[in-house]
């Protein structure tokens, strides 16, 4: 089964009490904030952020390299690459074994 971002905030919603505009926008929110942290990856610098308990998620700069054939040939990029890593602590509890 999948669950979107609507289904989450609506299960949040009837959980909390809390109605589901207001969850949307705490979402929305999060999200944005995430990205700001995560974007701040530099060559000095890694990220990793916790939004939730057992989930991390880094981010690392990446230099630049040059692309010497295909259809990039000549380019130079530089990015930044984020990573999601579940924890094992999350993993075990997920399965029942804490």
């Amino acid at each position: 089964m999948k669950y979107n971002q609507d289904d989450v905030v609506k299960m949040v919603a009837a959980k909390t009490g809390i109605g589901a505009k207001t969850i949307r926008k705490i979402l929305c929110e999060t999200e944005e904030v995430v990205f700001n942290c995560l974007s701040c990856a530099s060559p000095d610098n890694d990220v990793a952020i916790k939004p939730l308990k057992g989930i991390i998620i880094h981010s690392r700069y990446l230099p630049s390299r040059d692309f010497r054939s295909g259809t990039f040939n000549g380019m130079t990029a530089e990015k930044i690459k984020a990573k999601a890593k579940v924890t094992a602590h999350f993993n075990d509890k997920l399965n029942g074994k804490l």
